[in-house]
């Protein structure tokens, strides 16, 4: 006989003649059927699918389905090439490139590669500046990352990285059919800056975006500040420049192919200058600038007369050259400060070709533009410029005078009327093509100049049915108008109208027919469209939804029944019931789809979906079970089935019944609880005791000692200091600064990371901003000026979610002290986020002594005001050496002194000492946070161990190197808490003797330039560049840049020398 199939492979349908359901005889005597469908796309080309065929047959009462599966039975080609997703370079280099000066032979490349089946292999093709290609294999290192040595990337300019990947199907598939190209340029720096202003003095807020020339990688994204001011480190090479977000506004400039060597070449005279500065100048005029925007005249004559500007922008860039620019304004704002309606679809560009910058004025006309690219839906305005001057959006006239647009000619049209007149303006008549922006006097209070009326947005047809709609048009003008008819969407090949064209007379109105008819081949289902109607001065569209509907070949009229058969049944039980179709015409057999939904009656959730497809030739009857038993949670109470046929054109049948889902008593919470409330309470004590034996053995053996509610350590702030992590977790460990005002202590033996953890605190200091002065009599902390190439510390990154490129020095100024009568201005130091650090080294034994009086002195001698806040931090190390047991002579009386006082000022004191226990009894109680990191001193464990018992004494000479045990009163119940301190982002060791060297003849240099240049200024010289120059050395020599300073020095002192 014949059967009905389905085909489905994993789970998506195999179609015939685009059915899901379709029919064949079995071939020959054996009674086997062969099934042909076309192979549906399995998404994320799966290769080994499972079959699923399932059959219908009709048994006369009703239809029998058979369904048989086979896994892995159809095998698919494997037509998915390799994805490259990213390429990652691990250099220092935030912006992932190379500093020519760092001297770098080798570089790690990292990629992610996946495919759907696997990577046998991947390379890479390497284009170096010069051309040449270097070919590299790939080494999988876990999961989808490649990665492999680049060596010799110390050539100045751009390398290009190709990635191929081949999988186990497929030959080698190039990572350019993904647009996956790595870049990366080795480039020495130079500094871009300058202030943006306006004519009006006003500050200019924008971005910069600087792309490799003809491509979209951003080499650089910067920000100009909000003074307008910008000192970026960029690279000198070719670019092309993005500037965009000008003035709040999304006003862009693009220039293509801007070569920095030419604009020193241009500004300087010199293609070796270090700077190029204040090349940009830019101006914009809007409607607020009303003198301004008045002085833009507009062409006033056919065919480029124009009106209404909306904004300008003046441009003047002397020193940059460029293939081409592409600029973008905004006219969002211009169109609502205009206060009347501005036809969109008609601005355009106007160009003054000389204008003048300081008086926003143009010595010529302005003159209509080429090309625009006219985004209505963004406000914006698009257009490509050769030469720079000024540029005005307003609105063309359309070839005509601005104010005398007239109405389109009509001589065909019906009724016998004629074209309009053209209007005329100031006539007290507000005539076709006249509105309240071109003709105010005429005009103005006129917003609708016609309407249009009809019921006719909803419409049903039948096929080869034929209906007519009315449309009122009515004119609300003392004058002719003429009315355009056209039709958009769906519905053009369904509607129509005799007359598309019509002129209508002063204040008239007019029926017109609007004619609906189907074809008896016409589809049913919804259209949609619209009716549009348009004059001269106003479009009006009517939305309109066709429907037609099905009248022939399928069931029209059928009803479907649902009954339980059992009413309550218990949460693992089947849901058996009777389907009744019933009340069916005499036609041929159909398919009806079918969706049996389990709901929670009083929740409306949803429990279970079964659906199923049947084929129906008369009125019949189903018995149907769906088992609850893979519902993950089916709770007891009141539910209900509803049972939704779809048939045909999409008609749909439903019924309703409801069921309860009980418990037998001995399935009852109340039984539950009894049967297990003795195993519970047995299993609870068990429990408690097994859990009071682990606690104590687990104390007895940690390393440290966890806190018991982490809310009561110091929590995470916009102000607060991220330390690392608490000891043997990942929570991250916070300071809060305003507690180093009642200052820090921090002690341990020699080794065990007190320094560290100081310089943790001062990083994220002078990331806040904080400016902080260290006495250092070791020279160690000359390091800040150094990022951190130690592969030890380096190791340590990922433990705390640092990533290496990120390391960096900090600006800083070091000042040599060689005698001990040391008088510190410490306000000239207050720099925000500066360090400046006096290195003691040079000082005689017992000297540290007097120069820490010395400087605690000049502290009181300054006039502070008081402050709550943290202003100034000033760090003490080897503070021990002040103890009489180790040489001191009574300079701890003075920190005492500067404990008390320093805090109403808002200066805060760390302390680094290799004991504890004698300071702190020495300063009297005074400072409030102490940082204890691994020590051997007896009088220190007795210390703790008297304080907060012997858990915490028996740790302190147990704990890691870079882990500290602190305390603070006003923390965790005034109890100790351990944290692993992070390592640091800048060199951990001082800075060569060499280099230390360099620094101070650097910085002798630097007076002498100084005072030079104050002399010139004394003698009415102009010195401005100078000092530029001076600042930008001397900023260089604070980041640590000795070349770069080095480069500015020479150059300042020959320049000098000239005058």
């Amino acid at each position: 006989d014949d059967i009905n199939w389905s085909v489905n492979i994993s789970g998506v349908p195999c179609l015939h003649g685009g059915e899901t359901v379709f029919n064949f005889a079995y071939v020959g005597t054996t009674y086997d059927y062969e099934l042909q469908c076309n192979v549906p796309l399995i998404e994320g080309n799966k290769i080994n699918n499972t079959l699923e065929v399932t059959g219908y047959y009709d048994t006369g009462p009703g239809i029998m389905t058979f369904t048989a599966e086979q896994i892995g039975a159809v095998r698919y080609d494997d037509i998915t090439a390799p994805s490259i997703n990213s390429i990652t370079l691990n250099v220092s280099d935030s912006e992932g490139n190379i500093d020519w000066n760092d001297n770098v032979n080798l570089i790690n490349v990292f990629v992610n590669v996946t495919d759907n089946t696997g990577i046998s292999q991947a390379y890479s093709d390497v284009t170096y500046p010069d051309g040449s290609v270097s070919q590299y294999c790939l080494t999988l290192v876990s999961g989808d990352i490649w990665t492999f040595d680049l060596v010799s990337p110390n050539t100045l300019g751009d390398y290009k990285i190709d990635i191929y990947a081949n999988d186990s199907a497929h030959g080698l598939v190039s990572s350019t059919a993904n647009s996956t190209l790595g870049y990366f340029d080795v480039y020495t720096d130079l500094d871009f800056l300058g202030v943006m202003k306006d004519s009006k003095d006003n500050f200019i807020k924008g971005n910069f975006r600087l792309y490799k020339n003809g491509t979209r990688w951003a080499i650089h994204d910067f920000a100009v500040g909000t003074d307008g001011t910008y000192d970026w480190d960029i690279h000198k090479r070719t670019y092309d420049i993005q500037i965009y977000n000008l003035w709040d506004e999304k006003h862009s400039i693009k220039l293509r192919d801007v070569d920095i060597s030419a604009i020193m070449e241009n500004q300087h005279n010199d293609s070796d200058a270090t700077n190029v500065t204040d090349v940009l100048h830019l101006d914009t005029v809007t409607l607020n600038d009303s003198l301004d925007i008045g002085q833009i005249t507009l062409p006033t004559t056919a065919p480029d007369a124009g009106q209404d500007p909306l904004l300008a922008i003046g441009l003047d860039i002397p020193y940059i050259n460029y293939t081409s620019a592409e600029i973008t304004l905004n006219y969002t704002k211009g169109l609502l400060d205009i206060g009347h309606t501005i036809s969109e679809d008609y601005l355009r560009v106007y160009k003054c070709s000389e204008w003048n910058m300081t008086t926003r004025s143009c010595a010529t006309d302005f003159v209509k533009y080429g090309d625009v690219i006219l985004d209505t839906s963004l406000n914006t305005i698009t257009f490509n410029i050769t030469s720079t001057s000024a540029y005005a959006v307003a609105e063309w006239c359309r070839g005509t005078t601005c104010g005398y647009i007239s109405g389109p000619a009509d001589p065909g049209s019906s009724g016998g009327g004629s074209s309009p007149a053209r209007s005329v303006c100031g006539n007290d008549i507000c005539e076709a093509g006249e509105n309240a922006l071109n003709c105010p006097i005429d005009c103005m209070g006129v917003t609708e100049y016609f309407s249009a009326e009809s019921n006719i947005d909803n419409i049903f047809i039948n096929p080869s049915e034929n209906k007519t709609y009315d449309i009122i048009l009515s004119n609300l003008l003392d004058a002719v108008q003429a009315i355009n008819i056209s039709i958009d969407g769906e519905i053009k090949d369904y509607i129509d109208f005799i007359d598309y064209n019509m002129i209508l007379e002063p204040y008239e109105n007019r029926s017109v027919n609007v004619y609906v008819s189907a074809e008896d081949t016409a589809i049913p289902g919804t259209y949609h469209g619209g009716i549009i109607f348009s004059s001269s001065n106003q479009t009006t569209r009517i939305p309109v939804a066709l429907k037609i509907t099905a009248t022939s070949g399928i069931l029209q009229e059928m009803d479907i029944d649902i009954k339980l058969i059992t009413k309550r049944i218990r949460p693992d039980d089947d849901i058996k019931f009777n389907v009744i179709f019933s009340n069916l015409a005499k036609n041929k057999g159909f398919n009806v789809s079918l969706m049996y939904t389990i709901k929670n009656a009083k929740t409306e959730e949803t429990i279970k979906v079964v659906n199923e497809t049947i084929f129906l030739t008369e009125s019949i009857t189903l018995r149907k079970s769906i088992p609850m038993t893979d519902i993950d949670t089916v709770d007891l109470g009141e539910y209900y089935i509803e049972a939704v046929a779809t048939y045909g054109d999409k008609t749909q049948r439903s019924s309703v019944d409801t069921f309860e889902v009980v418990l037998t008593f001995w399935e009852t919470t109340f039984w539950n609880r009894l049967k297990w409330g003795f195993a519970l309470i047995s299993l609870s004590l068990a429990v408690y005791f097994g859990r009071i034996r682990y606690l104590k053995y687990k104390h007895r053996n940690e390393r440290y000692i966890q806190p018991v509610n982490y809310s009561l350590l110091p929590a995470d702030t916009d102000e607060s200091f991220c330390l690392g992590k608490i000891s043997e977790t990942n929570r991250k460990a916070w300071l809060n600064p305003k507690d180093l005002t009642t200052h820090l202590l921090v002690a341990g033996s020699t080794g065990s990371g007190k320094s560290v953890a100081a310089s943790v605190i001062i990083e994220e200091a002078l990331e806040h901003n904080i400016p902080v002065v260290v006495f250092d009599p070791t020279v160690q902390w000359t390091g800040f000026m150094k990022p951190c190439k130690d592969d030890f510390i380096l190791n340590r990154y990922p433990q705390f979610g640092m990533d290496a490129r990120y390391r960096r020095s900090y600006k800083g100024i070091i000042e040599e002290v060689t005698t001990p009568d040391i008088k510190v201005d410490f306000k000239k130091y207050m720099n925000p986020g500066e360090i400046t650090i006096f290195t003691l080294d040079k000082l005689k034994t017992g000297q540290y002594d007097l120069a820490i009086r010395s400087i605690i002195k000049t502290v009181f001698n300054e006039t502070w005001e008081e402050s709550t806040e943290l202003k100034l931090i000033i760090v003490l190390d080897e503070v021990h050496r002040l103890l009489e047991k180790y040489g001191g002579s009574g300079g701890y009386a003075e920190v005492e002194k500067a404990c008390r006082e320093f805090r109403k000022w808002g200066i805060g004191l760390i302390m680094i000492s290799q004991v504890s226990s004698d300071f702190k009894e020495a300063i009297s109680g005074n400072v409030l946070t102490e940082i204890q990191l691994n020590t051997k001193s007896l009088s220190d464990i007795e210390k703790w161990k008297n304080k907060y018992g012997l858990d915490f004494a028996n740790r302190i000479s147990r704990q890691g190197i870079g882990v500290g045990m602190i305390q603070n009163p006003k923390y965790n119940n005034g109890k100790p808490w351990f944290v692993s301190f992070r390592p640091t982002w800048h060199s951990p060791h001082k800075i060569l003797n060499e280099d230390l060297e360099k620094y101070k003849d650097f910085s002798k240099k630097l007076e002498s330039i100084e005072s030079a240049i104050e002399k010139l200024k004394t003698k009415g010289i102009n010195t401005n560049e100078f000092e530029l120059e001076l600042k930008l050395a001397k900023n260089k020599l604070k980041q640590g840049r000795f070349r770069i300073a080095e480069i500015y020095i020479s150059s300042l002192i020959e320049h000098l020398k000239k005058i």
